[in-house]
């Protein structure tokens, strides 16, 4: 047996946290194994969304995702490399005094090195602004195409503010009991919302 019904549709919101529920579609394959899966969005404002194409802000993303684990490597060789093309060794062994070309380059790497990181990740961070798919870097709008023009403007009255776009922060099997007993939940769909508590088993 195996029954699945498409909502695709908003069913509520959180008037505290914001958050906006999506449901899917409801599911039963067997009597044990049953459910609705869906989506949570917040919406974004245009403030937000600029805030989300900062540079810095995009940095710190990058960071958390530890996309520069090995650039700090990576930019001491290529300093090393430009001190060696401006600076000939082979001088300074004649001179008698190797020791003091690498000291020089050690000093030369501790000088620059913060400053070559950052412009570093800077580039990376715009190129990622200018040619990201979304609104910002790392933007999944989710199930966002399935708010209707209705949904955001109940939305915009009851979040008291112009939503230009949604993220999404969550999904899967994201409805249970907390949700619908938490006091700031408000259904948009009652019909939907009793539907997916019989197939999550929610009393």
């Amino acid at each position: 047996m195996k029954k699945d019904k498409e909502y695709n549709k908003v069913i509520g919101y959180n008037k505290n946290t914001l958050e906006v529920f999506v449901c899917d579609y409801t599911f039963e394959h067997t009597p044990d194994f049953k459910g609705a899966t869906g989506s949570i969005l917040m919406p974004l404002s245009e403030r937000q969304i600029e805030d989300y194409n900062d540079v810095d802000y995009v940095i710190e993303r990058f960071e958390d995702c530890d996309i520069f684990a090995n650039l700090e490597e990576t930019i001491i060789d290529e300093l090393e490399e430009k001190f060696s093309e401006e600076n000939d060794i082979d001088e300074w062994i004649e001179k008698g005094d190797e020791e003091g070309f690498y000291n020089l380059r050690t000093r030369y790497i501790e000088v620059n090195l913060e400053l070559a990181m950052y412009n570093h990740k800077k580039e990376l961070a715009e190129t990622e602004i200018n040619y990201c798919d979304g609104a910002f870097p790392f933007h999944d709008n989710g199930s966002a195409h399935d708010v209707t023009v209705k949904d955001t403007e109940i939305l915009e009255i009851a979040f008291v503010m112009k939503i230009v776009d949604y993220e999404c922060i969550g999904g899967g099997r994201c409805f249970d009991k907390a949700l619908f007993d938490d006091k700031d939940f408000v259904s948009l769909d009652d019909d939907a919302v009793a539907e997916i508590k019989k197939y999550e088993d929610i009393n």
